[in-house]
């Protein structure tokens, strides 16, 4: 969170010089709730001291009159940068984990039908291979 955040305000800097941008506070999805409860608490705990300096500046970007970033919490299965970080199956029980516009952003249908074409054509390739050089086919 601390990167990715960092990033964005560097982001929402450059716009902001270059082209008079100006916007509401950045959402972070996050689907941890310990992070989002840190990240959105105004009092620090005894329990935070080992978190290490540059995660307080992430508590500070999101709390605040001047909050640049505010956390919202979503499920696993909706975070589009899990498909990218971790092994998901399409389905779990029938259930989709891949959402429809994750699917859609990465073609996943389509290239599942152009996956099955390649490998049909390729086992048709062989069996005529196989008849050419065959000598008892005829």
């Amino acid at each position: 969170m601390s990167e990715a955040c960092t990033s964005a305000l560097g982001i929402r800097n450059t716009l902001a010089e270059y082209w008079n941008f100006d916007s509401d506070t950045i959402p972070v999805h996050i689907d941890n709730a310990a992070v989002t409860h840190i990240a959105t608490q105004r009092q620090l705990s005894s329990r935070l001291k080992h978190v290490e300096v540059r995660y307080h500046a992430v508590r500070q970007w999101c709390i605040g009159d001047n909050a640049k970033f505010h956390t919202v919490w979503i499920s696993t299965d909706e975070i589009m940068a899990d498909i990218f970080t971790k092994a998901l199956p399409i389905t779990k029980q029938g259930v989709p984990l891949i959402t429809k516009h994750t699917a859609a952003l990465i073609n996943i249908k389509d290239r599942k039908v152009k996956l099955r074409e390649q490998l049909l054509a390729a086992e048709q390739q062989k069996q005529c291979n196989a008849r050419k050089t065959d000598p008892l086919s005829g």
